[in-house]
């Protein structure tokens, strides 16, 4: 065997007390993380937040489930590990910030920390729209957060019909989308506001815990991706398919008649939808869902989606209907809309941003 030269020698004892170090520094830091976590009962987050895809939808539900368990059962300090979280879809996000943020409000004492994403997007995105803040999970900044993909989510919260808000956030796209658009995305917002000001809270949940206190309470998250908007609003109420038989029950024994007494919450979404649009007197969340539609009319390539307990619904301009049912339900309602806009980007727009409302 060769024997080494003195430089040799020194470039290994070097290499081998860098290793050492490094070693020595992860078990600090491990060391600091368990000591943290001590006391708290620990909870792993999905990888996924997102409520549209099956699998996803699944594990989030279950993992808020989870959550609500805990606090049921007296455990009062959770820390959630978030670390394995590598992606946040706009629905997903705004129903696990208002579950937890409601779940907060309503139990006070609970306490609630975390670990961060390891994907730094992710992370700056928890940290853009408050989530972090409400989880007290510390994320520095980083390159990350000037990404387009981070950086245009914009967020409110109110418990009465805000109209603010709406133009608060269009006004971030002044410029690159039509007035017209504009106008009626502001009345659709503000119509889904008004919604679920009068329609949601009208009784208990499925899963029979009310985080409302009485309150009516609801979250506004919008996102650009790739040219696509997606605005979303969010409440924690009965849900569309709950509420329908108790405002229009005179409709539900016509849909009986006609479909059985097996009506899936999907279809009974879509009838609300079609109700409101071809009645022309008030009805079941008239004006606000048909106010919706109308908006998604006005654009070439638009689409409305409403995602109410265990069903899903997708309305297109142009008139084309998706509607589909899952095994699990969300307990409350997210309405949403997409829409394209030009790929020039407002110089402006970064150095505005919005507040968070939260």
């Amino acid at each position: 065997m060769k024997k080494l030269s003195p430089r040799q020698k020194k470039h290994l004892l070097k290499k081998s007390n860098d290793t050492i170090a490094l070693r020595t520094k992860r078990n600090a830091y491990a060391n600091r993380e368990r000591s943290k976590k001590r006391g708290y009962f620990i909870l792993t987050g999905p990888e996924h937040l997102s409520l549209v895809k099956s699998e996803p939808r699944k594990k989030l539900i279950s993992f808020v489930k989870s959550i609500r368990r805990l606090i049921r059962n007296g455990k009062v300090n959770i820390w959630i590990d978030f670390s394995h979280t590598e992606k946040a879809i706009a629905d997903g996000m705004i129903y696990l910030y208002a579950e937890i943020s409601q779940l907060k409000k309503r139990f006070p004492n609970i306490e609630i920390r975390s670990t961060a994403p390891r994907d730094k997007v992710v992370a700056q995105v928890f940290k853009k729209v408050g989530f972090s803040k409400l989880i007290k999970c510390r994320i520095p900044r980083g390159p990350e957060e000037k990404r387009k993909d981070v950086y245009s989510w914009l967020s409110a919260y109110g418990e009465n019909v805000n109209g603010e808000n709406c133009g608060n956030i269009l006004s971030r796209y002044e410029g690159r989308i039509a007035r017209s658009l504009s106008i009626e995305l502001y009345k659709g917002m503000s119509e889904a506001m008004t919604n679920a000001n009068q329609h949601a809270y009208i009784g208990n949940r499925r899963d029979g815990f009310d985080i409302s206190m009485g309150k009516k309470p609801w979250w506004l998250f919008s996102q650009e991706v790739d040219g696509e908007l997606t605005v979303v609003l969010c409440d924690l109420g009965v849900g569309i398919p709950d509420s329908l038989p108790k405002t229009k029950p005179n409709l539900i024994e016509a849909l009986i008649n006609m479909f059985g007494k097996k009506l899936t919450d999907s279809k009974l979404i879509q009838e609300a939808v079609v109700d409101s649009v071809t009645r022309t007197h008030k009805s079941y969340r008239g004006k606000g869902l048909r106010q919706i539609v109308k908006t998604v009319d006005s654009c070439d390539q638009g689409e409305m989606f409403i995602l109410s307990n265990c069903g899903g619904y997708r309305y297109r301009s142009g008139g084309e209907i998706d509607t589909i049912d899952y095994p699990n339900s969300m307990s409350g309602t997210i309405v949403g809309w997409r829409v394209s806009l030009p790929e020039q980007m407002d110089l402006d727009f970064q150095e505005k941003g919005l507040e968070c409302a939260y």
